[in-house]
């Protein structure tokens, strides 16, 4: 299992002042204020950008992004209707941009005015990407 460690730290831009700051091996001090090293399993992950445009009209877009150490390097998709619904013959492509993304692209010209969701699957694990239709 791959562990990161990553050290967190919550500044406001207000208060940025490189200055006023010092880093000493694993802990980080903010104007007296101190951040432990914290323990994060990344082993997995899978996310999308806002899809655009909103509201759709004839496509739309969302950049969709993960890490997994699984063999299943390919997500899988599916849309739905408001009413949990799938829709059968949907177009969507998927064009990968690199190992661990790729640009999904959705034809909405078929579709009547209302919500939907894309399910994005991969690896046993999933997102909801919800949008609206617009005519």
């Amino acid at each position: 299992m791959l562990k990161v460690y990553i050290s967190v730290v919550w500044m406001l831009f207000t208060n940025l002042c490189y200055s006023q700051n010092s880093i000493h091996n694993d802990t980080i001090n903010i104007n007296k204020h101190t951040i432990e090293k914290i323990e994060f399993d990344v082993s997995f992950h899978l996310a999308n950008t806002k899809p655009f445009p909103l509201p759709a009209k004839s496509k739309i877009q969302t950049t969709i992004s993960w890490f997994t150490q699984s063999e299943d390097k390919m997500p899988r998709f599916a849309l739905y209707d408001v009413n949990g619904c799938e829709l059968d013959n949907i177009n969507i492509k998927f064009i990968k941009s690199d190992t661990w993304s790729g640009i999904l692209t959705l034809d909405c010209s078929m579709l009547e005015q209302g919500v939907y969701l894309i399910l994005v699957k991969l690896s046993g694990n999933s997102i909801t990407i919800p949008f609206i239709v617009s005519k």
